[in-house]
């Protein structure tokens, strides 16, 4: 997988919508490990709860994860339920 750069010219910080799925994740570590794009990347992660229990662990792995990786990151929790 091949991350376009181009994109990530003259920013500072770039922010991942991170699940804790296998594209998400890539996305991350693609842009950790990019060799050109120098800036902070931050990641973002919503618990919203619409897959009980397994959305919780989801939100606990992308915790853990970014704790590994020094990733700064910021957790919402929603009733998604109570919007739909």
């Amino acid at each position: 997988m091949k991350l376009n750069e181009d994109l990530l010219i003259g920013r500072k910080s770039v922010a991942v919508a991170l699940s804790g799925g296998k594209d998400s994740m890539a996305l991350l570590n693609l842009l950790l490990e990019s060799k050109t794009f120098k800036g902070q990347v931050k990641a973002i992660n919503v618990e919203h709860g619409m897959r009980g229990e397994n959305s919780v662990k989801d939100s606990e792995f992308v915790k853990r994860y970014c704790e590994q990786k020094n990733v700064p990151l910021k957790c919402y929790t929603v009733n998604a339920l109570e919007y739909s």
